[in-house]
């Protein structure tokens, strides 16, 4: 259930136009899921290590449209704070990001 919950709200956020913010690591997992789809790039474990290397992919990214400018701003303002305690819950939205683009 939560699983869902978090696709459903970075989906929302991502067609926002009131400047969108990420709110904890469950949120952060499924969008850096999003992002390493994207970018053709491979998930990890480290939600940290996963964060630069995706703010690293998005220097050379080609934005289209509202939902990767939001995207891109949301994982570069958020910082990872370990506020996600279930690492199973955290791999399964990232998975569930990576595979649902």
């Amino acid at each position: 259930m939560i699983p869902m919950l978090i696709e459903d709200a970075i989906r929302i956020k991502l067609k926002s136009d009131m400047h969108p913010a990420i709110i904890s690591d469950y949120e952060l997992a499924y969008a850096l899921g999003l992002a390493c789809k994207k970018l053709n790039i491979q998930t990890d474990n480290d939600l940290k290590k996963m964060r630069e290397n995706v703010i690293v992919g998005f220097k050379s990214f080609n934005k289209k449209g509202l939902e990767d400018e939001n995207l891109i701003n949301m994982i570069e303002v958020y910082e990872v704070s370990n506020n996600a305690p279930d690492n199973e819950k955290v791999q399964e939205l990232i998975n569930m990001g990576y595979s649902n683009n």
